[in-house]
């Protein structure tokens, strides 16, 4: 076990004094600022008079032809100029104007900037965020703030020292401490009398590290005291590993994997995953392969891993973890550009950041001026962050491949003199690719469209049990914006588990976005003492929020595995009733499919659509039987969308292509009414690719899946997935012959097994779901159940990467 220590250095006092600071825009045409060009002048007319008195003094005056380019109220307009003028010809027709008499009043049309710049009294110290362009190489953050300060929903880990209540940081998110191994992530200082460590025998006060690294990373922004921090919106949780004299690699290894929401043995799974971990901090020697293990688990699981080269200023080929893979390594700039002398070097690294003289919060809520290889890390994460918070479907591949994309450069280059960094890995001070800017890096995250579907290991978002019961006078809402992981933007649909349970009477359930009127529409269909689940793909409405009632009372469950981005390739809207057979007569049965035309109905478009999002329901059927939904210019497969028995109404969630005319055939084993309901679409060129089902496995007649041993589909020679291939899957998985009440679990097999379900059974019932769940990085999906049942699985559909 090898000892480590924090990469940090010296640290100096700092007095910060308030300077008044203000933005600049400085783009010029010609000579003349585009600022002081005139175009629109606000006018107001004198009560009964019309506008052509100040325009035809406009046009004979100053030769301009002028027209009303719109009305503010009542008889104020705004006048537009049919070509600029300069602020002082401006400043002269307005006068004019006035002067007339023709007008009550005249004034220049001015512009308005988003305000980018904090008034925080420590900005103007900050050189690093400053433009790169500058006398001081910064990081350019003005640029990124025009796209983004950070999105709420995305957290940050800081594993480190922990931390201390300070005025310039926001309540941090539950953590934990493994160093004392408690949930108690508060910094209790790590000073050390003299000898009392063998590596470090030097007594030292406290460094308040992970305070000042968490300062850099999120300082709260324009409260009028302190410093600003890169990412104004994020949350930071604090993960303590390091004490007075230093810590261990196996607690950063479980600090690795809790932080990004994987388990560790007698810790409860954090419930808030961090989307950027942050380590300042090292010791010497190869990387373990426990660290690479945890570090690659925590990349598989969404997480983005920076890493502070060292401080040592040699080679980071023998500093761990910087020496790991799956990393984000990150070396020390000054003001001008050129390597910080205790910046470590080579190979190992993958960007630079400024990393001396940089102010940061520290105990007490004091400031202080810090330098090190541990302050240029956070600047990094806070520039990931803020590319996530712009692109939530990032992973740790992406952000790796635009670190190095020549096309949309995240860095500056390195200037030349003495002690320069080089961007050639051949060179000795190799130091990555450049000096991190950060509105290059958010352009570049811009630039990758988003995956159309970004899976998640399943999470419980709302259970109604014991006495909450949902009917149609007590609706359950879910803010989703911003919370259980959902991004605040781009948020276009959820992919939600619903199940229906301790109704005393039958009825169905509506889910819908709340600020739309409710429709005449069903999500789960349900009787007298059943759980019956059901796939719901919701959109949110533009609060994020969704409504769920019932048409008699009823408990919910319900169950996050994933969002759709709102964009061109998925369109979601209010549910819609597309057919009820009931009121034609029309029975289905194995000699007469009906066809249904989806394309150029409900608002879709008849050409550029590959697949329809359905809720269909079973209802009225005399016999047990399936229903196989399928393109109608294709051969009914030897699949089923959902079973039912007698006098059962069974709903579930398919997801059909169309076939070229844009129709789709529904077919049944037995005679049957159906109810269809539509909800959405898939534009050609997405992401998710249906086909025609494809069945993986039925556990029939003696391979009955319980809780042990867990049953593995691997999807490697699943057609036509091949390895890697796939993302998330769209499985239908049916359970049958269970003896008693049960539910079964789906979940990639390199995750923890969630405690969420995906489909509730009762004895001798046939229940189906649409399970849309993410595959793990071996192409693998995990099935278990509470009790023992059999399972039938068809592949309906997967997101490719």
């Amino acid at each position: 076990m090898k000892l480590r220590l924090p990469a940090i250095a010296l640290f100096v006092g700092l007095t910060i004094s308030a300077v008044p600071m203000r933005s600049l825009a400085s783009t010029h045409v010609a000579a003349q600022n585009k600022q002081d060009l005139i175009t629109e002048l606000i006018v107001e007319r004198l009560p009964g008079r019309s506008s052509l008195g100040a325009m035809s003094l406009i046009e004979n005056e100053f030769d301009l032809n002028a027209t009303v380019e719109s009305k503010i109220v009542d008889r104020l307009e705004v006048i537009q100029l049919d070509q600029p003028i300069t602020r002082t010809e401006a400043n002269a027709l307005v006068q004019q104007l006035v002067g007339s008499g023709k007008v009550a009043s005249a004034e220049i049309n001015e512009k308005r900037y988003v305000a980018t710049a904090p008034y925080d009294p420590g900005y103007p110290e900050q050189w690093y965020l400053k433009d790169f362009a500058t006398v001081d190489k910064g990081i350019g953050i003005e640029s990124a703030w025009l796209h983004t300060t950070g999105s709420p929903s995305l957290v940050i880990a800081v594993i480190d020292t922990g931390y201390t209540v300070h005025e310039d940081l926001a309540t941090p998110l539950p953590g934990y401490d493994f160093y004392g191994n408690d949930a108690d992530a508060t910094d209790p200082g790590d000073a050390r009398l003299l000898n009392q460590c063998s590596e470090t025998p030097s007594a030292a006060s406290s460094s308040w590290h992970g305070t000042k690294v968490a300062g850099v990373i999120g300082a709260k922004v324009n409260n009028g005291i302190g410093i600003a921090g890169i990412n104004q919106q994020s949350q930071i949780q604090h993960i303590r590993i390091l004490g007075t004299c230093g810590g261990d690699t196996s607690d950063e290894i479980k600090a690795i994997r809790w932080a990004a929401g994987l388990p560790v043995d007698g810790v409860q799974l954090n419930p808030t995953p961090a989307r950027v971990i942050n380590l300042s901090l090292g010791g010497g020697g190869a990387c373990s392969t426990s660290e690479q293990e945890a570090i690659n688990a925590a990349t598989t699981a969404g997480s983005i891993v920076v890493v502070a080269a060292g401080n040592a200023g040699v080679s980071a080929t023998n500093s761990s973890p910087a020496n790991c893979n799956n990393v984000i390594t990150v070396a020390a700039t000054t003001k001008t550009g050129a390597r910080a002398s205790y910046s470590n070097y080579g190979s190992k690294i993958t960007i630079a950041a400024p990393g001396s003289d940089i102010p940061v919060t520290s105990g007490a809520s004091t400031y202080t001026i810090g330098s090190g290889t541990s302050f240029a890390a956070p600047i990094v994460s806070g520039v990931v962050s803020l590319m996530l918070s712009v692109n939530p479907t990032l992973n740790n591949s992406n952000i790796m491949t635009l670190f190095n994309d020549a096309l949309h450069p995240v860095a500056n280059p390195f200037p030349t003199g003495p002690s320069a960094c080089s961007s050639n890995i051949n060179d000795t001070y190799y130091c990555g690719v450049g000096i991190i800017d950060a509105g290059h890096a958010v352009d570049a995250a811009l630039s990758i469209a988003p995956e159309v579907f970004s899976p998640m290991q399943p999470v419980r978002i709302a259970d109604t049990r014991p006495s909450g019961l949902v009917s149609s006078l007590n609706p359950l809402t879910l803010d989703l914006k911003g919370t259980f992981g959902l991004p605040t933007v781009g948020l276009g649909a959820v992919a939600l588990n619903v199940t229906a349970t301790g109704a005393t009477q039958g009825g169905y359930v509506t889910v819908w976005p709340c600020a739309a009127t409710k429709p005449l529409a069903s999500s789960v269909n349900y009787a007298a003492g059943e759980d019956i689940p059901n796939t719901v793909i919701a959109s949110p409405d533009q609060y994020g929020k969704i409504c769920l009632d019932s048409f008699t009372p009823v408990n919910l469950i319900v169950d996050l595995s994933g969002w759709f981005i709102s964009g061109d390739e998925f369109h979601t809207f209010t549910p819609q009733r597309a057919f009820d057979l009931r009121q034609t007569g029309l029975v289905i049965t194995p000699t007469t499919p009906y066809a249904f035309q989806m394309t150029g109905n409900f608002g879709i478009p008849t050409t550029g659509v590959s697949s329809v999002v359905l809720n269909v329901t079973a209802t009225g059927a005399t016999a047990p039987g399936y229903i196989t939904v399928w393109p109608c210019d294709q051969p009914q497969p030897y699949t089923s969308n959902l079973n039912y028995l007698p006098y059962q109404d069974i709903p579930n969630a398919v997801i059909a292509t169309v076939d070229a005319n844009g129709q789709v055939c529904f077919g049944s084993s037995s005679p049957t009414f159906l109810i269809a309901d539509i909800s959405g679409w898939f534009a050609q060129g997405s992401n998710l690719n249906v086909m025609t089902p494809q069945r993986l496995f039925d556990t029939r007649p003696t391979k009955r899946i319980s809780t042990t041993p867990i049953y593995i589909l691997d999807l490697s020679a699943a057609s036509p997935i091949a390895l890697g291939a796939a993302t998330a899957v769209v499985l239908n998985v049916t359970a049958t012959g269970a003896t008693k009440k049960g539910f079964a679990t789906v979940w990639p097999c390199d995750q923890a097994q969630p405690p969420t379900s995906n489909l509730n059974f009762d004895a001798n019932e046939d229940i189906p779901n649409l399970v849309i769940t993410k595959v793990s990085a071996t192409n693998t999906v995990c099935f278990n159940a509470s009790t023992p049942v059999n399972l039938i699985s068809d592949l309906m559909g997967w997101f490719a990467p």
